[in-house]
């Protein structure tokens, strides 16, 4: 192996390039040491995210699209806080949330096998998430119901998909 930049490729099936990542190690040592910009992208071609990198102190914004191309959300990251959101837009490209703050709906999956899609409405302000939220499963029915309050305490009540409901507290 020798020094320098290696560009590591991951597909899906078809064939198509689902990321590009650039390191400064060799992806065979089992690890990757990330340099420049990595790219995500949606097996029809349309590039999915591009994360932020980090230098000292200062954030940097990632930037996720919808599979048509247009802008989904932006977020800044930070060392201690990964997901400061500044604007989300609806597929319609109509601004949600804007400057940090606004009403917004977002398509979330609730597995790490992208199996289980969620609806999720509420308020942001000031990048956090604000008063009531509401998550839907894809059947309309509840997911969960939460009422963040200023001192960072979450209340909520979520249900499985067999409907059975848990109630929680706690602190962010």
């Amino acid at each position: 192996m020798g020094n320098g930049i290696f560009k590591v490729e991951d597909k899906y099936a078809s064939s198509k390039i689902a990321s590009v990542k650039y390191s400064k190690s060799s992806p065979l040592k089992g690890y990757m040491d990330e340099v420049g910009i990595s790219k995500e992208y949606y097996e029809n071609g349309q590039v999915k995210k591009v994360p932020a990198h980090f230098s000292k102190d200062k954030s940097k914004t990632t930037v996720e699209y919808f599979n048509t191309g247009s802008v989904y959300q932006e977020y800044e990251s930070t060392e201690l806080e990964p997901r400061i959101i500044k604007s989300i837009f609806n597929p319609q490209k109509n601004v949600l949330v804007e400057h940090y703050s606004g009403h917004s709906v977002e398509l979330t999956f609730l597995d790490s096998l992208k199996q289980i899609l969620i609806l999720e409405v509420g308020e942001y302000r000031k990048s956090k998430k604000t008063g009531k939220w509401r998550g839907y499963f894809q059947n309309g029915k509840t997911y969960y119901e939460e009422e963040y309050f200023e001192n960072g305490t979450v209340k909520g009540v979520s249900w499985n998909i067999d409907n059975v409901q848990f109630e929680y507290k706690k602190y962010t």
